[in-house]
């Protein structure tokens, strides 16, 4: 079994950053174990808002590269990642289209954002 790392590690956060945006796991759970197995090994994910989140484009994309199967495409480390996550939900923040996705990522945002 390999060695938890910090490649490891950002895939955890991500698939628990994953959860708690859409209540469900990033890769859905299967009866399966092969194809539950070929899923994690393709990198099959569901889209955020086929999952019940709003759309978040930017912030979705950042998850999917964190939650790479390959740990040579995710990003450098979980500073990294933080950072792509915060640019999204600045991004997110100034969408009206996120905006009116009532209070979902633009309300979690407004509360977790530090005041600048």
């Amino acid at each position: 079994m390999p060695q938890a790392d910090a490649c490891s590690e950002q895939h955890a956060v991500a698939a628990l950053a994953w959860r708690l945006l859409t209540c469900g796991p990033a890769i859905p759970e299967r009866a399966d174990r092969r194809g539950f197995l070929a899923d994690v090994a393709m990198g099959e994910r569901p889209v955020l808002a086929d999952c019940g989140a709003p759309p978040w484009p930017t912030g979705e994309a950042a998850l999917r590269r964190a939650l790479s199967p390959d740990p040579a495409l995710r990003y450098p480390g979980l500073y990294a990642l933080a950072s792509a996550l915060e640019a999204g939900l600045h991004e997110a923040l100034h969408d009206p289209l996120v905006a009116d996705a009532g209070d979902g990522l633009a309300g979690a945002g407004r509360r977790l954002s530090p005041r600048r």
